[in-house]
């Protein structure tokens, strides 16, 4: 489906405002495929006939040279207006246009049958990384970093302990795993293991998710608080649907994982996983770190008198993760302490994505996901498990339309709710599995550098910034391999050690 040039000038009128962009690449990737040029915008849309409500020059006209977050000003509100612009415009667009896709599509063919089997193989992304993370990138070296991919994309087959299969060299003991017997339909899996002084607590993704889309769409990103850290941090919340599970496990597993690192001697707690497992890890990071805070909790008298890190280090390392948290935090709604908090779990929380991997730029990075509806949900369409000539009938495009009529109504409010996820920590990019990764920050939605630090100024972010990343178009089959190609799980292995049936090739 394609768009008019004009009914994509938001697409087109991306105002550059920072010089934190990230360099600029060679058009052509090390392994021969086009890649995208960064933008030098934080990559979300001003309409080109808002000049006057432009950030830097309404920040300056509004007298706020040295303001960087605009959340709830005027400067905010054009972003978000913006945004809710080009949202309705595609949302719109793809309504009105699939029926008559559809119908085109049916016209076209002779049956279903004969277009199923001219179909060609879908064969999934192979290879590893040929450049691991550092140490200093990620707070661990790089077999954690192996062990910890390797957990997250096997624990997505795994039945028992034995379902594990890492290298015998490394030392890694699986010593609990639940697949939470009845409920294992809803209720994803997740693993405890072990090598040396390090605990590896492993969620997993759903596995009934076999579309990265999915993730986006049908899961629950309501922001709720939880009483772990709630009494420190008053103004963080987090996901629902990933909050919910982590109370679950926490409650069920508390006990019996205090005295594994009583009697293993653990100074370091590592929560991993992959997709939705990602996510997770992160929440149990915030959890347990609430949780140690909180004065005359049993992980409070664990640590005893000593320091948080000298003698138990929390710390995250998620693959392919949604964004999790919010910082209510705002102008006229100050609060330093939900702020320190949440600085205090970014310092040992690192996220790992991939090329262009839809997953970890929701919920926030609202222009980022638009362009991939605007390019795949045809193929969300035409993936749907019936038979192509019924698709119509079976109302394949009243599913898409009744999941974007809100937003075509213009549910600014709820468009405003996604726009205040963001990542926390540092994140690893992986431009392709040939280029070395690159480390980059999140500082959400409306994260606009101040002149000063547009120009150059003490006020510049240390790091490039995440969603300075742009949209490179590409297929739904391969943003699915995109996602699962770092942890290994039907592509890569990626960052995770191959399995032996597995290509081990750069």
């Amino acid at each position: 489906m394609e768009m008019d040039k004009e009914q994509t000038a938001p697409h087109r009128a991306i105002e550059s405002v920072t010089s934190n962009a990230l360099p600029r690449q060679k058009p052509i990737r090390s392994d021969g495929r086009p890649r995208a040029f960064p933008t030098n915008s934080l990559t979300d849309a001003m309409p080109p006939s808002s000049k006057a409500t432009q950030p830097r020059a309404a920040a300056a006209a509004a007298g706020k040279g040295t303001q960087e977050y605009h959340e709830g000003d005027e400067v905010g509100e054009s972003l978000l207006d913006a945004l809710m612009e080009e949202t309705k415009e595609v949302a719109t667009k793809l309504r009105d246009a699939l029926p008559q896709r559809e119908i085109d599509k049916y016209l076209n063919e002779k049956t279903p049958s004969e277009d199923e089997d001219d179909e060609p193989e879908r064969k999934p992304m192979t290879g590893v990384c040929k450049h691991m993370p550092s140490k200093e990138m990620t707070g661990v070296d790089v077999v954690t970093t192996q062990i910890a991919a390797t957990l997250s994309g096997q624990v997505y087959g795994a039945t028992s302990s034995d379902s594990f299969a890492l290298p015998e060299d490394k030392g890694v003991e699986i010593i609990r795993f639940d697949d939470n017997g009845k409920l294992k339909e809803t209720t994803p899996p997740m693993a405890l293991a072990v090598r040396g002084n390090t605990l590896f607590w492993v969620f997993c993704g759903t596995r009934g998710t076999n579309n990265p889309m999915d993730i986006i769409v049908d899961a629950s990103f309501a922001p709720v608080t939880s009483r772990a850290w709630y009494h420190t941090a008053p103004n963080v919340r987090a996901q629902a649907g990933m909050l919910s599970l982590v109370q679950s496990y926490f409650a069920i597993h508390d006990e019996a994982i205090r005295e594994v690192i009583a009697a293993h001697g653990i100074e370091n707690f590592i929560f991993t996983g992959h997709s939705l497992g990602g996510g997770i890890a992160q929440l149990m990071h915030c959890f347990l770190q609430g949780e140690v805070e909180r004065e005359g909790s049993d992980w409070n008298k664990l640590v005893g008198d000593d320091k948080l890190g000298e003698r138990l280090t929390l710390r995250s390392l998620s693959f392919a993760a949604p964004m999790t948290i919010v910082n209510l935090t705002s102008k006229g709604l100050e609060d330093p302490d939900s702020s320190r908090f949440l600085e205090r779990v970014a310092e040992t929380s690192c996220c790992f994505v991939f090329e262009m991997d839809v997953v970890p730029r929701g919920y926030g990075c609202i222009h980022f996901i638009n362009q991939v509806m605007h390019g795949a949900v045809p193929e969300l369409v035409a993936d749907l498990p019936v038979p192509k000539v019924l698709k119509w009938a079976f109302g394949a495009q009243r599913k898409l339309a009744d999941a974007i009529e809100s937003l075509v109504d213009g549910n600014k409010e709820l468009v405003r709710v996604m726009t205040l996820y963001r990542h926390i920590g540092k994140i690893c990019f992986y431009r392709s599995e040939h280029d070395p990764p690159e480390q980059l920050v999140d500082k959400g939605f409306y994260f606009k550098p101040a002149a000063a630090a547009v120009d150059g100024g003490a006020g510049r972010s240390k790091l490039p910034l995440f969603r300075s990343v742009e949209y490179e178009e590409t297929s739904l089959e391969s943003l699915t391999s995109m996602h699962n190609f770092l942890v290994g799980n039907g592509a890569g292995p990626g960052l995770a050690f191959p399995k032996p049936d597995q290509p081990n090739k750069i």
